[in-house]
């Protein structure tokens, strides 16, 4: 089964108390439906800028960031 969210565009323009206020209720629902429905295991995976994952911290959930770097050598 695959789970997740996606935020508005206009979500990224907002400032970082506002989006910090929304993600809040985005993963209060979002645990409310996890508790719901009660599953062994949840993996999410967040887009590449989704970077404020405390949310998710808060409500102890285990996180794990992965980081990827391109760097392009053909100039060096």
């Amino acid at each position: 089964m695959r789970l997740g969210f996606v935020m508005n565009r206009d979500f990224y323009t907002l400032s970082f108390v506002k989006q910090a206020s929304l993600l809040d209720l985005v993963v209060e629902e979002f645990d409310k439906e996890i508790k719901r429905i009660s599953p062994n295991y949840v993996s999410i995976s967040l887009v590449q800028n989704f970077l404020n994952i405390r949310s998710f911290e808060w409500k102890n959930y285990g996180t794990k960031a992965h980081f990827t770097y391109i760097t392009d050598l053909s100039q060096h």
